[in-house]
This record gives structure tokens, C-alpha cells and sequence, in this order.
């Protein structure tokens, strides 16, 4: 069984979370800890209690160069781009923009070693996808 990770969002800080100061229950509830290493990240820690926090699942995979592949992220698959979301109606991780209508699966890009040819290329926190679009265009 793969070890479940996540990444957590600050909307106030516009920043992940530093890995180490955040531990998430098995009721959802979000415990920050370990405040001392934020004052070497953050000049105000009180800031990290502000603001939402986006919780993102890893996936259990990597891209082509090692990277963690998380939901949330903008994956580049060939001459695709898109965002990486949980597909609920199917119960798996998806990429948005790449069914094609050709396919019987929405996306083969977490398929049969798929994700050993994509990339990440950002996260929708910090780059516009469509923008991504109109430069591969």
C-alpha cells in the first residue's frame, strides 16, 4: 500500500505549507504544529491560521523527472496540458482537457505507465492552465 500525502494550500499566504508543520486527523481536521520552523519560513506564523487552506491528495505517482504528482497540479501529457483533479464518478485521478472523446476512459494518462511521459508544469494556485493552452498553441 502506497503512503497517503498531502499538500496544503494557504490562500492568505499564497504558499504551501511547509511539510513538516501540518498533520491531518482521520476526521479531516487540520493540526498545525511545530510553529518554530514556520518563523525560519514565514514572518508571521499567526498568518497561517488566517485564510483557507486547500488540502491536495498526492496521487501515488511521479512525472517523468521524479516529481510527486498532487491534484491541484498542471500536468503537461504530450501535446496536452491539463489540471489534475479526483474524479469521483470514476474513483481515480483525472486530468482535465484530455478526454478526446476517442477513448474509452477518460484519460490515459494515469494509465499503463501514462504518467511516465508527463510532466509538471505548475499548480492552478500559481499559473492559469488556459494560459498554458494558448502557448502550446
Amino acid at each position: 500500500m502506497k503512503k497517503m500525502k498531502f499538500r496544503v494550500w494557504n490562500t492568505l499566504l499564497k504558499k504551501y505549507l511547509p511539510d513538516n508543520s501540518v498533520c491531518i486527523l482521520p476526521d479531516g481536521d487540520m493540526v498545525l504544529y511545530n510553529l518554530l520552523s514556520m518563523l525560519n519560513v514565514y514572518k508571521n506564523p499567526s498568518d497561517i491560521l488566517e485564510g483557507e487552506d486547500i488540502v491536495e491528495r498526492w496521487t501515488g505517482l511521479k512525472d517523468k523527472n521524479g516529481v510527486d504528482i498532487y491534484e491541484g497540479d498542471i500536468v503537461k501529457y504530450g501535446d496536452n496540458v491539463g489540471e489534475v483533479f479526483y474524479d469521483s464518478e470514476c474513483a481515480c485521478f483525472n486530468v482535465s482537457g484530455f478526454y478526446n472523446q476517442s477513448q474509452d476512459y477518460p484519460t490515459m494518462a494515469f494509465s499503463e505507465n501514462g504518467n511516465a511521459i508527463m510532466e509538471v508544469v505548475g499548480n492552478i494556485h500559481e499559473i492559469n492552465v488556459n494560459d498554458l493552452h494558448k502557448d502550446l498553441s
